[in-house]
């Protein structure tokens, strides 16, 4: 776009000009008007008043043929200006022309380049799209392939731990079986021995040959504990570690046996009557017995010594336990009361009084620090 013109100097002349004449035109109009105002007889006698008047009109008509003649002179410079200003202007529009068809050839060319650049773009994608094609083709073909030999992978597999499930059950009955026969040998001579095998036979596989030798190896006892006692049998106990038995009687005794074999190991002989409860320590090693002859006696479980005989309740002693870290022993007893001893000496530490009927029971507690007691007075203390 073109800028704008700046007013040339001959243009401004012009409107100069005309503003002169329009001045002037007004004062004439002005000056004609007092003239047809002066009456007549006035302008004929004063000749001078007329004679300038009739200087000044034509001093007017004067000026207003000057300032005529100056603004067609003016309006031809401008026309001039203007001429040489438009053929300024053609001559630039030309170029300018020349220029805008220049670059519309080259636009041309480049957007013939741009349509070539575009068309090989197009077959490029075109071809990309077949080869893109082309592979997801081979993908999901090769995801197919992968699919079907994870299946049979899977069934292989699968017949595989069928077999190994199989061959394993086979085993354990083939296993299972052996031990059924030889429990069923072991019956005779080794019960215990014959148990663990039947056992053992049936955890592994509960084969018809294991359940037969089951029934065979528990029909009856595996260890008799005789030999010993002369009256009743009242009570028995296992020893912690669960290796011994120890065995009440009435015939005032205890017996301590050897679980697995049922060997005899010792007699506790002592008490004046029926021995009514045996308890072994915590370690297995000792035993405490209770006795209607108002005793508690401590004994060595090996051997069958007296370790310490608990004496004090005037009636008879219902109970006896050790407590759990095997230091001490609480005694229950017929005379309404309840005692703790030492047990590595017998020595009486503490008498629990206040029941008002037969202390029947007495325990420790868990950490040893307490003893609970029932008695026959309908009530328990701790």
């Amino acid at each position: 776009m073109a800028p704008p013109r700046e007013p040339s100097p001959n243009a401004t002349s012009d409107q100069k000009t005309q503003q002169e004449i329009i001045n002037l035109r007004l004062a004439e109009e002005k000056l004609q008007h007092e003239l047809l105002d002066l009456r007549r007889p006035y302008l004929l006698r004063n000749p001078q008043l007329l004679t300038a008047l009739i200087a000044s009109v034509g001093a007017i008509i004067g000026v207003l043929m000057l300032v005529h003649e100056n603004y067609f002179k003016a309006r031809e410079q401008n026309n001039v200006f203007q001429e040489k200003e438009t053929n300024q202007i053609k001559a630039a529009a030309f170029q300018a022309k020349q220029e805008a068809a220049a670059i519309a050839e080259e636009a041309k060319h480049m957007i013939a380049a741009a349509e070539q650049a575009r068309t090989a773009a197009a077959a490029m994608a075109e071809k990309a799209g077949r080869e893109q094609q082309d592979a997801a083709k081979i993908i999901a073909e090769a995801n197919k392939t992968k699919a079907e030999a994870n299946r049979q992978a899977e069934a292989a597999r699968a017949r595989l731990a069928a077999a190994l499930q199989r061959a394993d059950d086979i085993q354990a009955g083939v296993k299972s079986r052996e031990l059924a026969a030889e429990a069923e040998e072991l019956r005779d001579g080794d019960y215990p021995a014959a148990q663990n095998r039947a056992t053992e036979a049936w955890t592994i596989k509960p084969t018809n040959e294991a359940r037969q030798a089951l029934v065979h190896a528990f029909s009856r006892p595996s260890t008799i504990l005789d030999h010993c006692h002369t009256k009743s049998v009242t009570g028995a106990v296992f020893s912690p570690d669960g290796q011994r038995v120890a065995t009440v009687s009435q015939d005032h005794t205890a017996c301590v046996w050897e679980s697995a074999t049922g060997k005899l190991l010792a007699q506790l002989k002592g008490h004046t009557d029926a021995v009514t409860t045996a308890v072994f320590s915590p370690d297995s090693q000792r035993v405490v017995t209770a006795s209607p002859d108002k005793t508690a006696r401590l004994w060595e479980g090996a051997t069958g010594k007296l370790l310490a005989q608990l004496n004090g309740h005037t009636e008879a002693v219902t109970t006896a336990v050790f407590s759990p870290d095997g230091a001490r022993v609480v005694t229950a007893s017929q005379d309404h009361t309840a005692r703790v001893w030492e047990a590595a000496t017998g020595k009486l530490l503490v008498q629990l009084n206040g029941h008002a009927e037969a202390v029947t029971t007495a325990v420790f507690s868990p950490d040893g620090q307490r003893v609970v007691t029932a008695s026959q007075d309908h009530t328990a203390r701790v």
